[in-house]
């Protein structure tokens, strides 16, 4: 239900200074100034009834009506309950509201936590494997100075694509985390809003969204990225290192992971799945 100005009490602006005050009151209907004053004293008014106070709330239309609504009006039949009851009600889910969001909050930290470890373990390990590397090489000599080198720069390349795609990720759970804070926030304001009626107002607006933050957050848990195809085939490698280096690196490597080369079998590593190799990139 909507006054003569066809929007309800609640949504219509307040009156303004000076002459634009004046031109606003001479625009109000003296309906429309019966209500504000009675808002403006702590009373709402029902939509239905615009004489009687708004005393009940309406489940069924989500609205504040007053007590002839339910027994008369357009809410006959409908589920009511007082509006400091509901209002406690919407307190109560607010609050548990607010409790999970703090928890999905946590687990947003904790996925920041997972990642950077397996941030920290690829680094190590990519550290690792160079060490590992550059013991190999050191027994081939010169020969091999170029083939360690590339090496390095395909453990570099691929730890660097999947240390950026960790950022992007630890990126994403932060701004979950700027979403979760800045809408708890919102629901906070709402849970400490002293008018009822637009505790219920604000509530319900929000109310879908409310539902849809209160689902825990996604779990993530990195997959580790090694290098042991890497060390090897370098171990394989170095019986035939004369013939192979007249061929690029990245060439044999692919090489290795086809079926017909089972002495380099790619496939055994299937963490390396989710991380693209530029074969032909430089």
């Amino acid at each position: 239900g909507t006054g003569p100005s066809g929007r309800p009490p609640w949504l219509r602006p307040r009156p303004t200074s000076g002459a634009a005050a004046e031109e606003e009151a001479y625009r109000r209907s003296p309906c429309e100034e019966e209500e504000e004053e009675a808002a403006a004293a702590g009373k709402w008014r029902c939509p239905e009834h615009s004489s009687r106070e708004a005393e009940l709330f309406c489940g069924h239309c989500r609205r504040c009506v007053c007590a002839l609504c339910p027994v008369l009006g357009a809410h006959r039949g409908h589920p009511v309950r007082l509006i400091r009851e509901e209002a406690v009600l919407k307190q109560k889910l607010t609050n548990e509201c607010l409790k999970k969001l703090a928890f999905k909050k946590k687990q947003e930290v904790d996925n920041i936590k997972q990642i950077s470890k397996a941030a920290d373990d690829l680094k190590n390990h990519a550290l690792a494997s160079k060490t590992w590397l550059t013991e190999k090489f050191t027994q081939l000599r010169l020969l091999l100075d170029e083939e360690e080198a590339l090496a390095k720069k395909f453990i570099d390349k691929n730890t660097e694509h999947a240390l950026r795609t960790y950022d992007e990720q630890v990126d994403l759970c932060q701004d979950q985390i700027n979403d979760i804070s800045s809408f708890s926030d919102q629901v906070r304001r709402i849970q400490k809003q002293l008018d009822p009626v637009q505790l219920l107002q604000d509530y319900t607006a929000t109310e879908k969204e409310i539902q849809q933050q209160m689902i825990p957050a996604e779990q993530w848990h990195p997959v580790p990225v090694t290098f042991e195809h890497v060390k090897n085939y370098f171990k394989c490698f170095a019986g035939a290192v004369q013939n192979n280096v007249q061929t690029p690196l990245e060439v044999r490597l692919k090489e290795a992971a086809s079926p017909m080369r089972p002495l380099f079998p790619l496939q055994a590593f299937p963490h390396l799945a989710s991380i693209v190799i530029d074969q032909g990139g430089g």
